[in-house]
Formats: C-alpha cells, structure tokens, sequence
C-alpha cells in the first residue's frame, strides 16, 4: 500500500481519520496541521516533523527513532510507551504531554517545554535536556543515568525513585523538588538550587554538590559519604541521619538545622552542634556510627553489632546475617534492598524493600516497625516487653506472626 502524503494525511487529521499502525518511516511533515491526529502504534522512524502541530496526537506506541521534531508542537500528547530513541526535539513544545514509559534513550530535548508533563518510567539515559522545563513534571521511577539537565528547570518536579546516576545537573533549578530515595551517585550538581527539596533517602554518594543551595531542603537518611559539598548552603535543612561519611568541610553555610526525627523544629542546632553530629572526629555522646551498604553487594553470613544511636541504611542483599542493634538505632532497608533468612535484633526499623524469613524469628523485640508503600515483610515477630510500634503504609505486602515478650 503506497505511503499517503503530506496533504492527504494533513486532511485526514482534520477529519478525524485514523492513521494507527502506519508505515510512514521517512515522511516529510515539516510544518504541517496534526492537531489531535491518531496515529498509535504507527512507525516514522526518521520522518521530519520539524514545527509540525501535534498538539492532543494520540502517538502512543509510536516509533519516532531518529524523528526531527525540532519546536513542533506535541502539547497533551499520548506518546506513552513511544520510542524516540534519538529523536530531535530541541525547543519543541511538550507541555503536558503523557511520556509513561516511553524511550528517550539518546534523545535531544535541549530547551523544551515539558511543564507538567507525565515521564513516570521513561528511559532518559544519555538524554540533552540542557535548559529544558519541567516545572511540574512527574520523573517518578524514570532513567536519567548521564543525562544532561545543566541549566533545567525542574521546580516542584517529581523525581521520586528516579535514577540519577551521573547526570549533569549544574546550576539547575530544583527548589521544592521532590527527590526521595533517588539514585544520584556520582552526580553534578554544581551550584544547583535545591532550596526546600525533598531529599529524603536520596542515594548522593559521590555527588558533586560544590556551590549548591540546600537551605530548607529535607535531608533525613540521604546518604552524601564522598560527596563534594563544598560552599554548600544548609541553612535551615532537616539532617536526622544524614551520612556524610563522617566529612563536615568549613566552608559549609549552615546557620541553624533540624536535626529532629519528625523535622517538627523541636531539635534546633547550631553550626557547631552540626559540625560535632555530622563530623567523625566528634567523640560525643551525640555523635552517631552511619553505615551504608550499596545496592550490588551481597552479604552472607555476617554478624554485625551496632553501638547506640547507629543509623544503617541497606541496599545490599543480605542472606543469613545477624544484625544486633541498640534501642535507638535505625535500620532503612532501602526499595532496592532484600533481607533473606536473617534475623534483627532491636532497633527501629523502616522497610522499603523485601524482609523474608523463611522459618525462625527473624524480628526480635523491634521498638518500631514502619513497612512503606513498596515494603514487603514475611517473618515472625517477638514483641519487647514494651509492645512494638507499628506503621503500614497502603499497599505493602506483610505476612507477619506476632509472638509476644518471653516470659509476658
């Protein structure tokens, strides 16, 4: 069947024909009217959409790869589970467009409109979003490993489980982003605005941060050991375990913090008190033993016995491990974490990630159990003589057998 042209697809998107599963690789489009034209699941690998008007396109399950879409307009778009893998969108409007799980491997998005846009589950490795928007954008879950944001804009931006993992994110605008427990290892953030983000749990190992504003931001549990945070701004940040591997650099801006587990302002310190919780020559009674065990390990058989007031943070696998901690350390098991055939004894403990127990105890006297949303929990429980507290979170997954203290 003879590939339609440029007029005859023009009138039929403004008929309401649907062109689904079409073979248009190659097809020349460059500024045409597409407003609201079907064409889910069709391949235009290679075809030239330049300034073309896309706007409410139903593209998904598109093949774009290697597409020219540079400033067309793809504004409320379908393009989810679409490839454009390599496509060029520079300066093209895709404000509000539903990227749910589409590739974007490679693609150049330099300077677009993405407010508001959907990108849950979107690959983005490698991708050009140097002074792009995403103001409002949902990056929940989405692969940004070396992406280039320098220069993005991403306020109020869900980026929540994203990886970040050596991406460039100098000077960009992420204030009152949220960023909890996103993978961020070796990544730029080089005089980035990070005033009043949500940095709960993030994974910043590595990450080069010199410059940087955190003032405000929420840093409780976050992980920065080896990271470069020079001339940083803390003022304000809420730091309830925070891992800084034990390095506070002088030059740190930090006129006050939170450093209450609820970040309710009731635990206020200042730039001294900071430097003696955070710094590792601090010998203090407040001073707090942090591990971080990183996603890819694997740990067997081990027993590990923390001192009082450790804060532990796993992403490992552990199998067969005994873990001994004081009544008031903290254990995170991260959403890439797992715990098979283990036991724990004590502590405070925050589940993101699989805790299995095959057939022995596995919780033994916990002071606080809380089982997030991803969280999944199989063992039996032994209460202290104090009965555990308990927070389950809508749709984790728990199988759980409560014994009581020996001897109650």
């Amino acid at each position: 069947m003879a590939q339609p042209t440029k007029g005859e697809i023009e009138r039929g998107a403004k008929s309401g024909r649907a062109f689904e599963r079409s073979d248009l690789r190659g097809v020349e489009l460059s500024g045409s009217m597409l407003v609201g034209i079907k064409l889910s699941w069709s391949d235009l690998d290679g075809a030239n959409l330049e300034g073309a008007d896309l706007s409410g396109a139903d593209l998904a399950g598109v093949s774009l790869r290697e597409a020219y879409l540079a400033n067309a307009n793809l504004s409320d778009a379908n393009l989810s589970k679409a490839d454009l893998d390599g496509a060029i969108l520079t300066g093209a409007n895709l404000s509000g467009v539903d990227f749910t799980r589409a590739n974007l491997s490679g693609a150049k998005l330099d300077r677009c409109n993405l407010q508001g846009a959907r990108l849950r589950y979107a690959q983005l490795d490698g991708a050009v979003l140097g002074k792009a928007d995403l103001t409002g954008a949902n990056l929940s879950n989405a692969d940004l490993e070396e992406a280039d944001l320098s220069g993005a804009t991403l306020r109020s931006t869900n980026l929540t489980r994203a990886t970040l993992r050596s991406a460039d994110l100098t000077e960009a605008m992420l204030d009152h982003a949220n960023l909890g427990r996103v993978i961020a290892v070796g990544t730029i953030f080089l005089n980035t605005v990070l005033t009043n983000a949500d940095l709960r749990e993030a994974d910043l190992t590595g990450a080069r941060l010199r410059g940087a504003s955190l003032a405000n931001a929420d840093l409780r549990r976050a992980v920065l050991a080896d990271a470069d945070f020079e001339e940083t701004t803390l003022t304000g940040a809420k730091i309830h375990g925070l891992d800084t591997g034990g390095v506070f650099p002088s030059s740190v801006t930090a006129e006050w913090a939170d450093a209450g587990a609820k970040g309710d302002g009731r635990h206020l310190l200042d730039i001294r008190q900071i430097r003696r919780l955070l710094a590792a020559d601090d010998a203090s009674p407040s001073s707090r033993q942090r591990r971080f065990f990183g996603q890819g390990d694997v740990l067997r058989n081990a027993e590990l016995d923390f001192r009082e007031g450790a804060t532990i943070h796993v992403e490992s696998a552990f199998e067969n491990c005994v873990i001994q901690l004081s009544a008031d350390s903290e254990l995170v098991l991260g959403d890439k974490g797992s715990m098979k055939d283990c036991t724990i004894h004590g502590g405070r403990l925050t589940i993101h990630g699989r805790f299995i127990e095959g057939e022995k105890t596995g919780l033994v006297s916990p002071h606080r159990l809380v089982v997030s949303s991803t969280g999944v929990v199989a063992s039996v429980l032994q209460q202290p003589n104090a009965p555990t507290e308990f927070a389950f979170e809508r749709g984790c997954k728990l199988r759980i057998e409560i014994k009581k203290a020996t001897g109650a």
